[in-house]
């Protein structure tokens, strides 16, 4: 296996074992911001957990449409700069 395959199968891995340790159900609700770090020239998540309301209106509930549409969005951003 190449360098590449072989870092993405670790990374993979690591993400499948910290989601086992997720729990399934919970009363605090998970409010995500994804926007687009110029800078860095990457996409930029954060996670704020338990708050109500919301944060910010930049916020939206994880799993959302609204927040499924904001990180596509802020991942075109990219495409336009």
């Amino acid at each position: 296996m190449s360098k590449r395959i072989t870092k993405a199968a670790v990374k993979r891995a690591a993400y499948d074992d910290v989601m086992k340790e997720q729990p399934k159900s919970t009363s605090a609700p998970r409010w995500v911001w994804h926007r687009w770090d110029h800078e860095r020239d990457r996409l930029r998540t954060t996670r704020w957990i338990g708050s109500i309301p919301r944060p910010t209106p930049d916020y939206h509930r994880e799993g959302s449409i609204q927040e499924i549409e904001q990180r596509e969005n802020a991942g075109q951003k990219e495409l336009f700069a």
